[in-house]
């Protein structure tokens, strides 16, 4: 899935797809590119969470930031 260009997501920042379910997190870490579940999406049941975050492989393609999110299995943990 599209994300958006990776100019538009220099280092340091994130960007929200809330077209997925559950939303995920795409954010820049001095130029490598990472997408994690969004925690603050999920029902915690008493902080701090203790399930680690969903991460979903990540691409730059052409100067576009691709996220490769499966709808079943597939998905990393990171933390």
């Amino acid at each position: 899935m599209r994300v958006c260009s990776l100019q538009e997501l220099p280092p340091g920042t994130a960007h929200e797809l809330r077209t997925a379910s559950p939303s995920v997190v795409v954010f820049n870490v001095d130029g490598t590119v990472h997408a994690v579940e969004d925690v603050r999406a999920g029902d915690a049941r008493c902080p701090p969470e203790v399930e680690p975050a969903r991460s979903y492989e990540v691409e730059v393609i052409a100067g576009e930031v691709i996220v490769h999110i499966e709808t079943s299995g597939g998905a990393g943990e990171f933390g």
